[in-house]
């Protein structure tokens, strides 16, 4: 009777056993296939998650005591600009250039980035140059050309390593092309055109794409357009291009003395108010400082807005897209460039852009006092100036922000900071807002444990170098004592995975555990459930159920793949990461095909022992 019931109880066991392969097998497909569907943003936060698991278990088994330092083994500058070639660049506007820095590989350790910058060459004593602004690997430096002439840069990295950017500022340039739409240009007399072309200047690549043009404008001085009338009497063009009815009648337009375009001016049908006298207000009477750009404003200069009075000195209102089109031009344009924000209107849909006909004073170059005038395009005789001061303004107030790891540290406390960790300061506030010296100076009470990069500049940053106790104070280099403010910092042992290393890290995680393990784990009960659910008894049992389990694993990865393309779920897709999951899918098959080959090499010599 035993026997008979152990018997019984076989064929229930391999059916339990297959129904169990089976459930699991089919459970993990379904976590697959579920998991494709998980959003983009949290399927990010979900495995960064898991990453940040991993690294914080593995980060407190043994961590090394100190960071490496590794310094650039190489610097590499070149200058750039959205218009201009590398060697171009206009007097009075802003010349940027970029530089990266070149490490040996390596892990747990700091970079040695600071940067330092020097004229090589100038026109002038007085090479200008704005701050600069870094990361590890790289960064940014910006020099505003003040005269024509031929500049040199030179940048040193902290190993001694140099690169140096050159170019040629030109005082102005002037269109080589102008094009324009089809069919004559009608014009209404009274009513003043704002110039319809298109810019082309040879040798500057996509000078002659549309959105380009507003921002050519201030690269103009007010004759280099080209532009002029085969009769004055008929229509005049001003500095910037439009045109100005004078008298009924047809002439042409001409591009330096060639005909572009026949004018034709028909009398006015409209009885638009005459105006006698304008006057024109700055949103902005105080000026600005010599920035080429307001990076607090996310902006420039100041806007500046003309008023219309009759000869009764009554104001007159316009309907919106009717107001007179004003010329602006500028006495001196190291201090100060206007465009005529009329030229804008050219942007984006006519349907809807109607024209403003405000001018914009651009930053100033140089400190002191610049007359902006301010004339009617159909009539110039009516006229106003402006006088604008820009000074250099002086920090009165500052805040500072102090972060590491993204969270802010406390002062009156002593803060626990990761060895590798960088601390920074960009969220620091100055005021006012277009101060000239933001400069930050950092003193620190023990350099191995706390090295001070890029100091007595806008973006110093510090990086903690190993554990141990120290301090550090920050100032602005303006303010000085009055404006200090001191950090205690405990930094802790440096993880094994540091944090400029967390990226790495996680595409690992994501690809080996995501990607490759997951589906190792699905082959192995993919393999087990053909085997012994199907194809046990059959010839080549082995050979059939790894190739069963490997097409269903294939179909698995590319069904996986395919629906994340779904455009809900805002997540990529790659043929690079089916190729991962078949990998991972059949190293597990071929592993377990080596054991139950193996297994069943011994069972034949087994059985060949027994039979002799």
């Amino acid at each position: 009777m035993p026997n008979s019931r152990t018997k019984n109880n076989k064929p229930q066991s391999k059916k339990a056993i297959k129904i169990t392969l089976f459930a699991v097998y089919g459970l993990l497909c379904c976590l697959i296939l579920g998991e494709s569907f998980v959003p983009g943003d949290a399927s990010f936060r979900q495995s960064w998650s898991l990453s940040s698991f991993f690294a914080s278990f593995i980060n407190d088994v043994s961590p090394s005591k100190e960071a490496i330092e590794y310094k650039p083994t190489a610097i590499s500058a070149k200058t750039s600009h959205p218009i201009l070639k590398e060697d171009q660049a206009v007097a009075g506007t802003t010349k940027m250039f970029s530089y990266s820095l070149s490490y040996e590989e390596g892990a747990n350790g700091i970079y040695a980035s600071s940067v330092s910058v020097s004229c090589l060459k100038s026109p002038s004593p007085n090479c200008y140059t704005s701050s600069l602004s870094s990361t590890d690997k790289g960064g940014v430096f910006r020099v505003i050309p003040l005269e024509k002439g031929e500049y040199a840069f030179s940048l040193k990295d902290a190993s001694g390593h140099e690169d140096v950017v050159s170019f040629l500022a030109e005082e102005r340039l002037s269109p080589s092309s102008l094009s324009f739409e089809e069919g004559d240009i009608e014009a209404e007399l009274g009513k003043a055109i704002p110039s319809n072309y298109r810019f082309a200047i040879a040798g500057i690549e996509g000078s002659e794409n549309e959105s380009a043009d507003h921002y050519l404008q201030r690269f103009f001085s007010s004759q280099s357009l080209g532009l002029s009338s085969s009769d004055p009497s008929i229509f005049e063009v001003n500095s910037f291009g439009d045109i100005l009815p004078k008298g009924v009648g047809t002439a042409q337009l001409l591009f330096k003395g060639e005909k572009v375009k026949e004018v034709h001016v028909s009398p006015s049908l409209a009885s638009a108010p005459k105006v006698a006298s304008i006057t024109l207000k700055a949103d902005n009477e105080m000026g600005l400082s010599p920035l080429d750009f307001d990076f607090q404003k996310q902006g420039y200069g100041v806007n500046l807005t003309p008023h219309y009075f009759d000869a009764e000195r009554k104001e007159i209102t316009f309907a919106k897209g009717e107001e007179p089109l004003i010329d602006y031009s500028t006495s001196d344009y190291l201090k100060g460039i206007v465009s005529n924000a009329h030229l804008e209107d050219k942007l984006g849909d006519p349907s809807i852009a109607a024209p403003v006909k405000e001018g914009h004073v651009y930053g100033y170059r140089n400190p002191g006092k610049v007359t902006i005038n301010a004339s009617l395009a159909i009539n110039p005789e009516i006229k106003v100036s402006i006088e604008l001061f820009s000074s250099t303004k002086e920090v009165s107030e500052v805040n500072f922000v102090a972060k590491a790891g993204g969270s802010e540290l406390k002062e009156n406390d002593v803060n626990d900071i990761s060895a590798g960790t960088s601390i920074t300061f960009a969220s620091s506030s100055f005021y006012p807002e277009n101060a000239n010296n933001k400069s930050i100076h950092i003193e620190v009470s023990d350099p191995n444990v706390l090295k001070i990069l890029n100091n007595d500049t806008t973006y110093p940053s510090i990086n903690v170098a190993k554990e141990g106790d120290a301090s550090f104070s920050v100032s602005s280099l303006s303010l000085g004592e009055r404006s200090k403010k001191t950090y205690q910092v405990h930094a802790l042992p440096l993880p094994r995975i540091a944090e400029q290393d967390m990226g790495d890290f996680h595409m690992i995680v994501r690809k080996g555990i995501g990607h490759f393990s997951l589906f190792a784990a699905t082959s192995l009960f993919g393999f087990l459930a053909f085997y012994f659910g199907s194809f046990e008894e059959k010839r080549f049992h082995l050979l059939i159920a790894s190739g069963v389990s490997l097409l269903c694993g294939v179909a698995l990865a590319l069904i996986s793949e395919l629906i994340q393309l779904l455009p809900a779920l805002k997540r990529g897709s790659s043929f690079i990461d089916v190729g991962i999951d078949s990998a991972g899918y059949l190293a597990m098959t071929l592993l377990m095909l080596g054991i139950f080959y193996v297994i069943a090499l011994f069972k034949r010599r087994k059985t060949k022992g027994k039979e002799e």
